[in-house]
């Protein structure tokens, strides 16, 4: 039988906040108890090559355990399969069928025995990176249960590995069992005897690839790093977005609890619940933050968890959450009080504008009363008057006609040029792109407008130029925006590059040279700067012709 059992790995560096948020991006089908499904149902809407003979698939409910725990884990499963996933991680579609059977597809589920980030750590062998790996628990059982756990002077199985990787020099595209054994005497990775162990027995392996890496995301060991994380998954909140967050108390006289509970549910305000409690605090004993805000939780996990360290200031705080890119989720009442009441003083204003007015048409029409003998007299005297100036326009009319008739007519401005034409238009297509990336709620006018689609880079490129392809993500979370006029296309990096620039400096840019490669070269300077890659189209995608630039501030 084909049979899977979800492992959580336990992650006790993560916070608290963003476990939770990602834990709600891990779905599961067997939840509490056992699922089977007709093998034939997949067969007909799966598609494969390999003819699936198995009458049923079983989904097992999930198992919780750490690293440690894992060898003991897998030893008491009874699927054929376990898929492990490490706590923070965001997956874009069901882990099962769509992950295991769409995405990894059920070739390679049932060919390969270990499908994983496979790292080459050069003189310390090859590490299986714990985040997400799909392991055949019967070939693992079959070659003696090999430890994941790291270990000195070890003998293990040599490799062979592809020349290209996917970033960086330890990230191969393929790795397949070499001739002979070496024997390591610094400390391996993690799970390196089990990469030795399958390769030695013939057992075929490989790492994720590039369409499976695009629909997850890890947030990993620093807090920095898994703040800024989901707050680029997040992407820029939209004009009525829940994501918000109240550095501030939004109240300048906030009501006091009264009642003594050692019990309080509270929204993620840190600054209003202390308002409220600070003169009967002392018979809490818990407190639970619920909040549809995922940045306010994780604002709130961070105030109590630092506010002593910065000896109860919140401005170093808050410096640290702006720079996970958090700034943009945050909430400033000043500014939003100061709109109402400017708004407030201009109606009240317009109001005492029309009341004065109507005061005004009253005394006008008492005066007219009074004055209308007046206006009788001067009847005819203005008629007189209009019949003057009408001859003597007459008169000016003539004179300026025989002026007008001598005078040569003003040469037209020359027809723009088709080159003038196309600048003129690429102008405005860059000034809206500065618009929208400074501007969310300018990204859907500026993608219906030069026919915006959202692409990322090929998984495997076959050529010397780099081929963009589709992306799944939608077009404001996606990183590359293409736009096109007159059969011609332009690639720029999309507003989540700049609102979560963070992500993509880290680490000497390793995330911005990994996504952009062949696409953008990656600079810093002063400032912020992009300058366009141009785009031909080319099968299912487009080929860049000609490689932009992206300068990251220093």
């Amino acid at each position: 039988m084909l049979s899977f059992t979800l492992i959580i790995l336990k992650d006790p560096e993560l916070l608290t906040s963003i476990n939770d948020y990602t834990s709600q991006k891990i779905t599961w089908p067997a939840v509490s108890k056992i699922k089977d499904y007709k093998t034939s149902w997949f067969s007909k809407n799966v598609h494969t090559d390999k003819e699936i003979d198995i009458e049923t698939t079983r989904a097992f409910p999930p198992k919780y355990c750490s690293w440690d725990e894992l060898e003991d884990t897998l030893n008491n499963l009874e699927s054929s399969h376990a898929l492990i996933v490490k706590e923070g991680n965001i997956f874009d579609v069901d882990l099962f069928p769509d992950f295991i059977f769409n995405t990894i597809g059920v070739d390679d589920t049932m060919n390969y025995s270990l499908i994983a980030h496979l790292l080459d750590k050069k003189e310390r062998y090859y590490r299986v990176h714990p985040q997400v790996i799909l392991l055949n628990v019967d070939h693992w059982k079959k070659v003696g249960s090999p430890t994941f756990a790291r270990a000195k002077n070890v003998t293990l199985q040599n490799t062979e590995r592809s020349d290209e990787n996917f970033h960086d020099d330890y990230t191969p595209l393929w790795v397949k069992k070499g001739e002979g054994k070496t024997t390591y005497t610094d400390t391996t990775g993690q799970g390196s005897q089990v990469i030795s162990a399958l390769l030695e027995n013939d057992y075929k392996i490989r790492p994720f690839q590039e369409k499976e890496r695009n629909l997850k995301r890890c947030c990993y060991d620093s807090e920095k790093d898994q703040i800024s994380r989901i707050f680029h998954y997040l992407g820029n909140p939209a004009r009525m977005s829940s994501d918000v967050v109240y550095i501030n108390q939004t109240s300048a006289r906030p009501k006091q609890f009264e009642n003594n509970n050692d019990l309080i549910v509270s929204v993620a305000s840190p600054l209003n619940l202390l308002s409220r409690i600070k003169d009967n605090y002392k018979n809490i004993n818990n407190v639970i933050f619920y909040d549809i805000s995922s940045p306010a939780l994780i604002w709130t996990e961070l105030f109590f968890k630092y506010i002593k360290k910065y000896n109860y200031e919140l401005e170093p705080l808050y410096r640290f959450f702006v720079e996970c890119g958090g700034e943009k989720f945050v909430f400033d009442d000043v500014i939003k009080i100061a709109i109402y009441v400017i708004i407030f003083l201009i109606i009240l204003g317009l109001i005492v504008y029309l009341i004065l007015q109507s005061g005004k048409m009253n005394k006008m029409n008492l005066v007219s009363k009074s004055n209308e003998s007046k206006f009788g007299k001067l009847e005819d005297q203005i008629r007189d008057n209009a019949e003057k100036m009408q001859r003597e326009q007459y008169i000016r009319s003539r004179q300026e006609k025989t002026t007008l008739s001598s005078v040569p007519p003003q040469p037209k401005e020359p027809p723009k040029t088709p080159e003038e034409i196309t600048f003129g238009k690429y102008e405005e297509m860059i000034e809206n792109y500065k618009e929208a990336l400074d501007n969310f709620s300018k990204v859907a006018a500026f993608k219906q407008k030069w026919k915006g689609l959202a692409l990322t880079r090929k998984e495997r490129q076959d050529g010397t130029k780099t081929v963009l392809i589709n992306s799944s993500r939608a077009f404001e979370k996606s990183e590359i925006w293409c736009m096109n006029f007159d059969d011609r296309y332009f690639a720029l990096p999309g507003s989540s590059v700049k609102s979560n620039m963070a992500a993509y400096m880290n680490l000497d840019f390793e995330k911005a040279q990994r996504d952009f490669k062949g696409v953008f070269n990656i600079t810093s300077g002063s400032n912020y700067f992009t300058e366009v890659a141009l785009l031909r189209r080319g099968g299912a995608g487009f080929v860049v012709e000609k490689i932009g630039k992206l300068q990251f501030p220093q």
